[in-house]
């Protein structure tokens, strides 16, 4: 486990202690193995990693042994031992020779047993107590006695001390009976629950970057966490002021520094990157950079990997880069970044070229200009926007800079990267007004959430085309990046309008004429439900340009497949609705859909989970996850973790569910918009369904009722479950009428599904007319499967016949649907209800064999989120980190993460005994 301790939060303290389980096993073995003889553990670590607080949590955990505790930095050690031991500070004169501190360990050893020697700061125990502790532990070798030592990495003879306190630490360095333990910074998922369990609620990106950016360093988190929920909404960039008096601290230490050493690390905050210690010397101008690394390796300030090909170094963390960085002189920082460019290769050079550029470069712009088109036609579009926003600060024309930041605009909002929008942003607001400007700026506000501003952004950017003379060319634009914040506000009626507007104009390219109608689509579908949006549909692509093949209309052919596709399952037409999002996210030309593919991929997910294929359907989540990395429209995250939470839910994955849903509650309260109440109000009754929790079913779905535009937008998804919620909670007449609404919305379709045939007979299953219920429950088991069936629906059929059954006493009956119910569950993988199904069978007198829970792999299936399943599954086969990223579409940064929540989930701490987990679980 790993501590942060006592950080300040208000006027109280608070401990936070999360991970260190092999350490602390470590240090439990070795008190085992000191019963029979002298067993000693050295901690050992950089400061403020944790060594006392890891030191305190193991000496709660072996409450059970005699403990003496004293502190190297506290003085006379040998007098703290004697008062630990009760002998009284009168005894301490005597005790202070040699036998002395021998005596007083040997008895309480013979009064209490086994013995805990626990030495804090050893490396600064006085020189006559070292002496001491020598003389008895070399004579207590055989006795009971674990000694527990707290020391620095690398723990080596401090100037000034004497030779004693050096005999000591050989002495606790050598022998079989030794475990030294190197303490480590945290690992990402150990800074998430750590903040968890700060009660601050940071998603995925927000662990990520803080964990990137203190190292993990459990001293600079145990400063950040009094900083409580800002912690989560400050970017990276920003972490720098909440750490004044550390700051002031590293300048200090800085200043002491020796020249040579200070200019090496210099260089190295220019580099920002692991480089070749040699190279590093000669930007630093450094003649001997093994000499002037040493210091800064003994401060902790850097890293050094000389096991590795090159040698690289680089500043140990982004905290401490940004600190020596900007307490750079201009003219050094210049110099220092010339010198770089020589050494670096591709994008990395350019930027060095562009940092050692104090005043206009029109050379250098134009070459920088010229390295981004032909990184964009790579297919490299982030690398050419960032080369582009290069070549518009070094440019000298204000022309020049606008027609540079707009290119890179076009590019970056093509790709929505969310690290675009800041940097995007800032550039764009030194330029002087204009409707282009004002327009991505506009387009900028609306993916972050910022409404308001987006509408002042846009109606700006119309009032200025018209003065330029460019609202001909401009306006289509602005209307329908209008018509986006006009839905996300959940206006449709200003929605469709604005996409009408558009759809008039002469002249108009395939792809602003499909997303006009998509607008219009959508906002006749909030309107009047999905069947009438299909319909619309059809009126306006009479020439259904949607199925044509041809080059030219790809990328419109792309924003139609989504128009249709998601109309189609928001209807229940889950069949087609699927394919149709499925040949658009395999288009070879999906530009013009990018922003959109992360919810594409999670409606994707949604409908495989209802069709019953729910492998598929954590594949779509994986991606849809993996696709918000980078993405700058924020309110995608609602959907995504809502449907994730779902599949999570079914499977029996509650915990990963949980973090899901309070991620999509989350981003909706910070977001909105107010439409999308639709996923929270899902993600939350499928859980309790999976819950078996009826009354929380039905008070997930309530905000949805009453409001006509926000409740239809997927009535179809979540009506089903309001209906279920009723009859359980013995609410008959609100079920019938809930019941008939879902029939009106099948009805349009004709022929009523399984889902409706399993809600009838459940509803009359809760009335007196026993008859008619068995009536209709014979007759829906009887129901050829169709397309658009759900396979869970199907069980419920199954398994609420057989409880209905079973309340009439007909157990021996009730036998046959509750198998059937178990196997459709089994196949599914939808182990709550499967429990619950093996549960009524095992009334009836049946135990079926294999029940879910039973085998570890079972648990492991249950407890790992999808993702989490799949990266396990990937490092069980061998793959690396670096390959696991490559297969899953996410950093080895995220690949670590969620190792480490699966190791702190199934209580294990190897791949290799990952591989024992997962390989007791078929097919994982």
């Amino acid at each position: 486990m790993i501590a942060v301790s006592q950080v300040t939060v208000g006027s109280a303290k608070a401990e936070y202690f999360v991970g260190r389980v092999i350490e602390l096993r470590a240090i439990s073995a070795r008190a085992t193995a000191a019963r029979a003889r002298q067993q000693v553990v050295v901690i050992e670590g950089k400061p403020g990693v944790g060594k006392t607080a890891l030191l305190t949590r193991a000496l709660t955990e072996l409450a059970d042994a005699a403990q003496l505790r004293a502190d190297g930095a506290l003085g006379d050690v040998t007098a703290q031992l004697v008062r630990a031991a009760g002998r009284g500070p009168g005894s301490a004169s005597s005790s202070r020779s040699r036998p002395g501190l021998l005596k007083v360990l040997g008895a309480t050893l013979e009064a209490s047993g086994p013995l805990v020697l626990a030495l804090d700061n050893a490396h600064r125990i006085d020189d006559k107590s070292a002496l001491d502790l020598s003389a008895a532990l070399s004579a207590l070798r055989g006795s009971a006695l674990l000694v527990v030592a707290v020391a620095p990495d690398p723990w080596r003879q401090e100037p000034g001390s004497g030779p004693n306190v050096e005999w000591l630490r050989r002495l606790l360095l050598a022998g079989p009976a030794l475990r030294r333990l190197y303490l480590r910074e945290l690992s990402a998922a150990e800074t998430g629950t750590l903040l968890a369990g700060a009660g601050i609620a940071a998603d995925e990106q927000a662990v990520l970057g803080l964990h990137r950016y203190t190292g993990g360093h459990p001293g600079l988190l145990s400063v950040l966490l009094g900083h409580g929920q800002a912690l989560a909404r400050t970017p990276p960039a920003d972490l720098l002021g909440f750490f004044d008096a550390q700051v002031m601290a590293i300048v200090a230490q800085l200043a002491a520094l020796a020249e040579p050493s200070r200019r090496l690390l210099a260089a190295m905050a220019v580099s920002a990157e692991p480089w070749p210690l040699a190279i590093v010397g000669s930007v630093a101008g450094v003649d001997d950079p093994f000499s002037a690394l040493e210091p800064l390796l003994d401060a902790g300030l850097a890293e050094w990997f000389p096991v590795q090909p090159v040698a690289p170094v680089s500043i140990r963390y982004p905290f401490y880069r940004d600190i020596v960085y900007r307490s750079l002189p201009p003219g050094l920082s210049q110099v220092l970044h010339e010198r770089a460019a020589r050494f670096a290769i591709g994008t990395r050079a350019w930027r060095h070229r562009v940092a050692a550029s104090n005043s206009a470069e029109p050379t250098l712009a134009l070459t920088l200009e010229r390295e981004a088109e032909r990184y964009f036609l790579a297919g490299d579009s982030e690398q050419a926007g960032t080369l582009l926003m290069w070549a518009a600060s070094v440019t000298s024309s204000s022309a020049e800079q606008e027609r540079q930041l707009l290119r890179a605009a076009s590019w970056g909002l093509t790709l929505r990267a969310i690290d675009w929008g800041p940097r995007l942003e800032s550039c764009l607001a030194r330029q002087p007004q204009g409707a282009a400007r004002s327009l991505v700026l506009g387009l900028l506000a609306q993916a972050s959430g910022r409404y308001a501003r987006a509408r002042v952004l846009l109606d700006e950017a119309a009032i200025m085309a018209e003065r330029e003379g460019r609202a001909q060319a401009l306006r289509p634009d602005i209307d329908l990046a209008m018509a986006l914040v006009r839905a996300d506000l959940g206006e449709p009626d200003a929605e469709y309008r604005l996409a009408e507007g558009v759809l008039a104009v002469d002249g108009l390219s395939p792809v602003h004429r499909a997303w006009a109608q998509s607008h219009a689509v959508d906002a006749w579908g909030r309107m009047y439900g999905a069947e009438a949006a299909l319909s619309k549909l059809a009126v306006l692509d009479p020439d259904a340009s949607i199925d044509d093949q041809r080059q030219e209309r790809a990328s419109s052919q792309s924003v139609g497949l989504w128009t249709r596709g998601t109309w189609r399952l928001r209807g229940g037409r889950l069949g087609d609705g699927g394919d149709d999002l499925t040949r658009m996210l395999r288009a070879g030309d999906r530009a013009a859909v990018e922003a959109v593919v992360p919810m594409a991929h999670a409606y994707l997910g949604y409908a495989h989970f209802l069709l019953g294929d729910w492998q598929a359907a954590q594949r779509a989540v994986d991606q849809s996850i993996a696709t918000l990395r980078g993405h700058a429209v924020v309110r995608v995250r609602i959907p995504v973790r809502a449907v994730a939470a779902c599949v999570d839910a079914g499977a029996g994955r509650s915990e990963s569910a949980a973090r899901h849903l309070s991620a999509a509650r989350h981003w909706f309260a910070e977001l909105g918009p107010d439409d999308y109440a639709v996923f929270p109000a899902l993600a939350a009754a499928t859980i309790a369904q999976a819950d078996g929790d009826q009354v929380r079913m039905l008070a997930a779905v309530r905000p949805l009722l009453g409001q006509d535009a926000r409740a239809g937008w997927h009535e179809a998804w979540w009506r089903p479950l309001q209906v279920e919620a009723l009859i359980g909670t013995r609410q008959v007449a609100a079920a019938r009428l809930a019941l008939d609404r879902l029939i009106d919305l099948a009805g349009v379709r004709g022929g009523p599904s399984v889902t409706i045939a399993w809600l009838e007979a459940a509803l009359a299953a809760a009335g007196p007319d026993r008859a008619r219920a068995r009536e209709l429950f014979d007759a829906a088991g009887l129901r050829p499967p169709a397309p658009d069936d759900v396979p869970l629906h199907r069980a419920r059929l199954e398994h609420d016949y057989g409880r209905f059954l079973m309340s009439g006493r007909t157990r021996r009956a009730a036998i046959g649907p509750l198998r059937r119910a178990y196997e459709l569950y089994r196949v599914l993988g939808a182990w709550p209800f499967a429990e619950r199904c093996a549960s009524d069978l095992e009334v009836c007198g049946i135990k079926m064999p294999g029940q879910p829970g039973n085998q570890p792999g079972d648990r492991a299936h249950a407890v790992l989120s999808s993702r989490e399943r799949k990266i396990a599954s990937l490092a069980a086969e061998g793959l690396t980190n670096q390959e696991i990223s490559a297969e899953v579409f996410v950093s080895a940064k995220t690949v670590e993460y969620h190792l480490g929540n699966v190791f702190a989930k199934l209580g294990i701490s190897s791949r290799r005994q990952l591989q024992a987990r997962l390989g007791e679980e078929p097919g994982t």
